[in-house]
C-alpha cells in the first residue's frame, strides 16, 4: 500500500517534468495565452482536493466506455481519487517495476510505456515516429491507460491539486534513496539550474514562447534562414527533431552563452512547454518544494 500511496507523487512528475522533446504537441499558441508578469502563486497546504481535470478531447466515442471502465468512473473528464488510485497501481508496475532497453530510470520507462504506448487514435504528429515506434506497445487497455495518463489537464491549477494528493506522502514515503535510485534528484536540479538561468535572461516569458513559435519540434523544421530551414538536415532522421536541436534554439532565442554549463541541455525545452502551458511558477514552486524536502 505504501508504493502504491507513493505512486501519485509519479503522477505529478510525469505531468510536470517526465517529458521529452518529441512530446511537445503541436504548440497553439494564443498572444494572450499567459501573463507575462503573473504572481507566482503560493501551494496552499491542505487545501481542499477537488477532482482532478483531464484533457480527452480526442477519445474516440467508441473507446469511451472502455475508458470509463478502466478508471472505475462514469465521469472521465474529472476523477475522483479511486481513478487517480488505479492510474497509481499501473505506474508503479511499469515506472519502478519495469525496466526499458534505455535504462530502469522513471524518465525511460516513462517514455517507452507511456509516451511510445499512445494509441493509434492520437495524433501521428503527437505520437513519436522514430526508431523505438515499434518497440512494447502493449495491450489495448495498456496504451488506454498510458493515454489517460498522457492526457491529464497541465493547468496551474490541475497541477495544484496533484500535488495536494501527493503532498501528505512526500516526507513518508519519498526517502533520499528513492529520491536519487529513480532518478528524481538529477532531474530535479537541472530543472532548477535552467530556471535560475531563466531568471537572468530579460522578457525570458516571452522569449520563450516566441522560441515555441518558431519551431515545429515534430518534423524537424525550423525558422527560415536566408530562405532555407534552418533544421532541415533533420528531416527523416531515425529520431526526429532532437533535444539539442530543439535546445540550441531556444539558447539562441534567449541569448544564453554557448560556454553556458547549460547550453544545449533538455531541460529548456521543459521551460519552453511550461510556459505555453501557462503553469511555470506553480511548476517551479513544487520543484522548490521537492528539492527542499530531500536535502
Amino acid at each position: 500500500m505504501k508504493k502504491i500511496k507513493y505512486s501519485i507523487l509519479i503522477i505529478l512528475l510525469l505531468a510536470i517534468s517526465f517529458t521529452f522533446t518529441s512530446e511537445i504537441y503541436p504548440l497553439q499558441i494564443e498572444d494572450n495565452l499567459i501573463s507575462m508578469s503573473p504572481k507566482k502563486p503560493a501551494i496552499k497546504k491542505g487545501a481542499e482536493q477537488d477532482q482532478i481535470k483531464t484533457a480527452y478531447k480526442d477519445l474516440p466515442e467508441s473507446e469511451k466506455a472502455a475508458l470509463q471502465s478502466l478508471l472505475m468512473t462514469s465521469t472521465p473528464d474529472s476523477l475522483e481519487k479511486k481513478s487517480i488510485i488505479v492510474m497509481a497501481k499501473f505506474l508503479e508496475n511499469k515506472l519502478l517495476r519495469s525496466e526499458s532497453p534505455f535504462g530502469r530510470d522513471i524518465t525511460s520507462n516513462y517514455f517507452l510505456y507511456i509516451y511510445n504506448a499512445l494509441p493509434d487514435f492520437v495524433d501521428p504528429n503527437e505520437r513519436h515516429q522514430g526508431y523505438y515506434m515499434e518497440e512494447a506497445k502493449g495491450s489495448a487497455q495498456e496504451r488506454l491507460m498510458a493515454y489517460a495518463i498522457y492526457r491529464i489537464d497541465r493547468s496551474p491549477e490541475n497541477i495544484e491539486k496533484l500535488f495536494e494528493y501527493a503532498r501528505p506522502f512526500i516526507r513518508q514515503y519519498l526517502t533520499p534513496a528513492h529520491y536519487e535510485s529513480y532518478g528524481i534528484s538529477r532531474k530535479v536540479l537541472a530543472l532548477l539550474g535552467v530556471y535560475n538561468e531563466l531568471e537572468n535572461v530579460k522578457n525570458f516569458r516571452e522569449k520563450l514562447l516566441a522560441a515555441a513559435k518558431k519551431c515545429d519540434s515534430i518534423t524537424g523544421m525550423g525558422p527560415k534562414v536566408n530562405g532555407l530551414e534552418k533544421y532541415e538536415e533533420t528531416k527523416g532522421s531515425a529520431y526526429g527533431f532532437s533535444s539539442w536541436d530543439l535546445s540550441e534554439l531556444i539558447c539562441s532565442e534567449l541569448g544564453i552563452d554557448r560556454h553556458s554549463p547549460y547550453y544545449g541541455s533538455p531541460e529548456w525545452s521543459f521551460w519552453m512547454r511550461r510556459a505555453v502551458e501557462g503553469n511555470m511558477d506553480t511548476v517551479h514552486a513544487i520543484l522548490m518544494e521537492l528539492n527542499s524536502n530531500n536535502k
